[in-house]
């Protein structure tokens, strides 16, 4: 009987540990992975020529002007089966599907960009939803990226919300670099796409995920507008002070697992020490 509980004190703690330390492991093989797959896009972009590169923004260009009317699912709620229009999918494709990089510095996250929302997209990047403009700047144009947020295996977009009006977020296309300054943050119903429509004389991108965090229940909506980029600003952003609650959940089971085994070891060796 001894014997056995103390094997079970053993397993809870190993449990607790695994718990614990599984998800941030799958958290930093992600990181890497999205890192590899910018690493092969950045060199990808490298072996073409300013010739190419134009003829791709050109199309990218002429795409943008072709779309209509705004109107789409809501992107988690449709199986990211959205209709693309002609070569859509080769339009800056320069490396598996891949379009561009997002990088949001002031919660550290650096992101390959993909064409369309197809679940496979969301979990390892995020996705440029068709019906809106390719992420190339130009007034008139609005550009929607999303993708999930709240994934116990990467990070993606589960601090987006930390984002307020001021901060800034980046877009590297084929070597351009897109800076945008967050001017809105809205929380709406899934399917509500009023904030999305593109309007006359601005530049907006529109990073797009669920809220509120574990719910999902609506779609958080943060705007950004074109600036300047200046690559000294860029580097002197401060990384905000993420709220730790979104990464205490595996910590608290974990922490209830150790309180538990460290009882019943306590209690295994109080057992001991009155049989001798």
């Amino acid at each position: 009987m001894g014997k056995w509980k103390r094997g079970l004190a053993l397993l809870l703690i190993v449990g607790g540990a695994g718990l614990f330390v599984y998800p941030r492991l799958q958290m930093v093989l992600a990181d890497r992975s999205q890192t590899i797959a910018i690493g092969n896009y950045e060199e990808g972009v490298s072996g073409y020529d300013e010739k190419w590169k134009e003829g791709e923004l050109e199309k990218a260009r002429a795409y943008n002007n072709s779309l209509s009317e705004v109107a789409f699912p809501d992107p988690f709620g449709h199986g990211g089966s959205l209709e693309t229009a002609g070569d859509y999918e080769e339009i800056l494709n320069v490396d598996r599907g891949m379009m561009g990089v997002l990088e949001i510095p002031c919660i550290e996250v650096e992101l390959p960009i993909y064409h369309g929302i197809a679940e496979e997209v969301l979990q390892k990047g995020v996705g440029h939803i068709s019906q809106t403009a390719f992420p190339v700047g130009g007034e008139g144009n609005h550009t929607v990226l999303s993708t999930h947020r709240g994934l116990p295996d990467a990070r993606l977009f589960t601090d987006l919300d930390e984002l307020e009006p001021g901060d800034a977020f980046y877009i590297r296309v084929l070597g351009n670099n897109l800076a945008y300054e967050v001017d809105q943050v809205e929380v709406v119903d899934p399917g509500d796409v009023s904030l999305l429509k593109p309007e006359e004389g601005k530049d907006y991108v529109t990073l797009l995920t669920c809220t509120p965090y574990g719910i999902n229940s609506h779609r958080l909506l943060v705007r950004g507008s074109r600036v300047n980029y200046v690559p000294e600003v860029k580097a002197q952003i401060q990384k905000k002070v993420v709220r730790t609650e979104k990464y205490t959940v595996f910590g608290i089971g974990a922490a209830a697992i150790l309180v538990v085994a460290a009882g019943v070891a306590g209690r295994i060796q109080k057992r001991k020490r009155k049989q001798v």
